[in-house]
């Protein structure tokens, strides 16, 4: 039952909780779109189509997927980070467990109708034959066709890891030294001479608008950040001066960053420009009639309100 797989999943995440990257352990919408791009990038697999297609309504390419996950908007997240922040206390759809199957690299996925998942829930307590631990006792997990017999127990041998320690042990030791060796003679060894960046420049640095080229070894007017040449992001990232423009059309190719009141639009998404940690945030309808055309909400409200007062019977003379 789905019960069962749900559980499993949620155990698994509560067991690597400590190991798993911070927007894992302290969920937000904005971290989990993160993950997701970067579990997308490093290990797609076409086994996770069937529950990437459920979520981003695409799964069977990685350049697909990519790409929907940035067009994803941010709230659709908000569910699996509710489910998280209430230690699974609270229903949630199956495909916030299945998303949150894959972030975590959780071994049994996707969900399959005809696995019986509540043999992967019971665990058997075995004590060790032999050895010199005493009474101690091993939790061994019964895997789905197995049985107590099937599981032998080795015992604890203190005595080889000990002798493995002490083999690690010096060889850690013997590159510790090599490496400092390798530090004191490289600080004796005369400089590198420089070798100096084409005239064109390797680098960029964000002006304010949008970027700028600039040599790799110079320093910008405005003291800001100079990262390596994105041909890309260089050709599609500007900043939109005139944001009355934006429009409804405009859902899907344009990005904000707000901070307090002070909002910046943009005509490509990813880092924020001026501070890479944050991210640009795909523009809504919401934001579009809040703050770019709020005339137009009150404008509709008045509307509205006009024809709800006027009288719905008609008079003859």
């Amino acid at each position: 039952m789905f019960e069962d797989y749900q559980k499993l999943v949620f155990d698994d995440y509560q067991r690597k909780k400590t190991e798993l990257p911070y927007g894992l352990s302290m969920p937000s919408p904005a971290k989990l779109k993160k993950l997701c791009a970067q579990a997308c990038t490093k290990r797609f697999s076409r086994k996770d189509g069937k529950a990437l297609n459920e979520f981003f309504g695409e799964g069977d390419e990685r350049l697909a997927c990519l790409k929907a996950i940035g067009k994803c908007p941010i709230d659709r997240f908000r569910p699996l980070v509710n489910y998280l922040k209430k230690d699974g206390g609270i229903a949630t759809d199956t495909k916030n467990i299945e998303l949150l199957a894959w972030l975590i690299d959780f071994e049994h996925r996707p969900f399959d109708l005809f696995r019986d998942y509540s043999k992967l829930l019971r665990v058997e307590t075995v004590a060790p034959q032999g050895g010199d631990r005493g009474p101690d006792e091993i939790k061994v997990e019964v895997q789905e066709g197995e049985s107590r017999e099937d599981i032998e127990i080795t015992p604890f041998n203190h005595r080889a890891l000990t002798s493995k320690f002490r083999v690690g042990l010096a060889s850690a030791m013997a590159i510790i030294f090599v490496v400092i060796g390798v530090i004191l003679y490289e600080g004796r060894k005369p400089p590198v001479p420089h070798v100096p960046l084409p005239d064109g420049g390797e680098c960029m640095y964000w002006n304010g608008d949008y970027y700028e080229q600039i040599s790799c070894k110079e320093k910008p007017d405005n003291n800001a950040l100079v990262i390596p040449l994105d041909s890309e992001r260089f050709a599609d990232l500007r900043k939109i001066t005139e944001p009355d423009t934006i429009t409804d059309a405009s859902i899907g190719r344009v990005w904000y960053f707000k901070k307090g009141s002070d909002i910046e639009y943009f005509t490509s998404g990813g880092d924020y420009p001026a501070d890479p940690t944050y991210r640009l945030l795909p523009i809504t309808a919401y934001m579009i009639r809040k703050h770019i055309h709020p005339h137009q909400e009150m404008a509709i409200f008045i509307f509205h309100m006009f024809h709800q007062c006027l009288p719905t019977q008609a008079y003859t003379y």
